[in-house]
């Protein structure tokens, strides 16, 4: 059995479009331009380098350590090729997810 969506998961140019998917939907949810932008640079420099040197076990979760383990980074921390795209995907399908409620329940 070809799992052709699995295999698509693992290839690291799907990183980029499950990101922007994270990005659309952090974006839909924030009214504010700037606080969605600074919340997103400040997820990435400050909240997920803290939790990957205080749980470096729960770091592998994080939406960017998922993106970089499409790239067959080396390092040992990470999940492997596949299985971080299957979790990016999975941030990604609940950040549309969120959105869309946001969306629907706000006036237009």
């Amino acid at each position: 059995m070809k799992w052709s969506a699995l295999r698509a998961c693992r290839n690291p140019a799907s990183g980029g479009p499950l990101l922007a998917l994270v990005g659309t939907g952090l974006a839909m949810v924030g009214r504010n331009q700037s606080g969605t932008i600074g919340s997103a640079l400040g997820w990435l420099l400050l909240i997920e380098p803290l939790v990957s040197t205080a749980a470096p076990e729960a770091a592998k979760w994080l939406p960017f350590a998922s993106g970089l383990a499409l790239t067959y980074s080396p390092n040992a921390g990470l999940f492997g090729p596949a299985l971080g795209g299957v979790v990016l995907a999975a941030y990604a399908a609940a950040s549309v997810a969120v959105a869309r409620i946001v969306l629907a329940r706000t006036d237009v």
